[in-house]
């Protein structure tokens, strides 16, 4: 019976070590945007809808894949280019060539981009507490800018 306890507690005291030692996570979202039903926060950006998902993860990674949903546009929208402007300094991203493009009323359509960091320089360091993401469109054949803050929340 001892035997049985003295299993229990060492069993017990490795699940609260392994639990401790994994990354804690972090959360952000759009600043000013109106949350949706399903867990996304969507805003009417003149002729159209964008969706932005929230930014979250481990604290320790060092990349950044993030969507962004196009509803109810009457004119192609193409991805041109992304920014993310942290404290940290200003960060090209990558386009995502697979989902560049939304075709005039295509239902869920997506704009995809990406960020790798280092090591030293995760996500939440580059981030911080606030950060924005300048996302310029082409709207038919007009170029625009998106511009997205996010803000930490949920810590």
């Amino acid at each position: 019976m001892r035997r049985l306890k003295t299993t229990r507690v060492v069993l017990g005291v490795l699940v609260g070590l392994c639990c401790a030692s994994c990354d804690p996570s972090y959360q952000m979202r759009p600043v000013g945007w109106p949350p949706a039903p399903d867990g996304k926060w969507a805003k009417d950006v003149g002729g159209f809808t964008v969706r932005a998902e929230r930014i979250s993860g481990l604290i320790g990674e060092t990349w950044l894949y993030l969507n962004f949903e196009i509803e109810g546009n009457k004119l192609p929208v193409k991805l041109e280019s992304a920014r993310l402007q942290a404290q940290s300094g200003v960060y090209e991203g990558k386009l995502d060539k697979r989902c560049q493009v939304v075709a005039a009323g295509e239902q869920h359509g997506r704009l995809c981009v990406s960020w790798a960091f280092d090591q030293n320089h995760t996500v939440p360091k580059v981030m911080g507490e606030r950060s924005v993401i300048i996302l310029t469109l082409q709207v038919g054949t007009d170029s625009r800018p998106l511009q997205v803050e996010y803000e930490r929340y949920g810590d």
